[in-house]
C-alpha cells in the first residue's frame, strides 16, 4: 500500500506543477502546448501499459517518473483548454472556466 500511495502522490505532485505550460502557451499558442502534452502523455501513458502488460520489474522508482509524466501531461491539457476557451468568451470567463474544471479535473473526482 505504501508504494501505491507514493506513486499516487507523485502523480498528483506532477499535476501541480503545471507553471511551465502556461509559459509555453503564451509563447507558441495552443496548438504547441497540445502537442506538447499529447506526446507527454502518449509517452507516459504508453510505457506504463508495457510495463504492466509485459509484467517488467523496472522499481518503484521508473513506475513514479513515469506516472507523474502521465499526470504531468494532464496540465498541458487543462491549460490549452482553459486559457483558449476563456479568450474565445470573455464576457462568459466564470462559466466558461467551471465547465471547462467540471469536464477536466472534477469529472474524475466525483
Amino acid at each position: 500500500q505504501a508504494e501505491i500511495t507514493l506513486v499516487g502522490t507523485l502523480g498528483n505532485v506532477a499535476q501541480f506543477t503545471g507553471l511551465p505550460t502556461g509559459f509555453v502557451y503564451d509563447a507558441y499558442g495552443p496548438k504547441v502546448t497540445i502537442f506538447v502534452g499529447g506526446c507527454l502523455a502518449f509517452t507516459g501513458f504508453s510505457l506504463m501499459y508495457l510495463v504492466t502488460a509485459e509484467g517488467w520489474d523496472i522499481g518503484l522508482g521508473t513506475i513514479c517518473l513515469l506516472y507523474s509524466l502521465a499526470c504531468f501531461s494532464m496540465t498541458w491539457y487543462d491549460t490549452s483548454n482553459v486559457i483558449t476557451n476563456v479568450k474565445n468568451f470573455p464576457s462568459h470567463r466564470g462559466v466558461v472556466i467551471g465547465m471547462s474544471k467540471a469536464f477536466n479535473g472534477l469529472g474524475a473526482g466525483v
